[in-house]
């Protein structure tokens, strides 16, 4: 799944995000989209805390995590 700058598959690609990457606590929600950031570093390279948006239905909610 791709990190991107806006809530939408038409804006750019920040990076790839692989299953076991570490996000932090989304912010912002705006149509299926959450405003998150990586708390690690990526598999793929992207730093932790740069910020973008990931598909709501990509993200695995944790026991730290609040997705209401």
């Amino acid at each position: 799944m791709h990190l991107r700058s806006g809530p939408g598959a038409r804006y750019t690609s920040l990076g790839l995000l692989r299953p076991g990457d570490r996000m932090g606590d989304p912010k912002a929600r705006r149509h299926g989209w959450w405003r998150t950031f990586p708390m690690d570093r990526t598999q793929s390279g992207i730093p932790a805390g740069k910020p973008g948006w990931v598909k709501a239905t990509y993200l695995r909610s944790s026991v730290c995590m609040n997705l209401d």
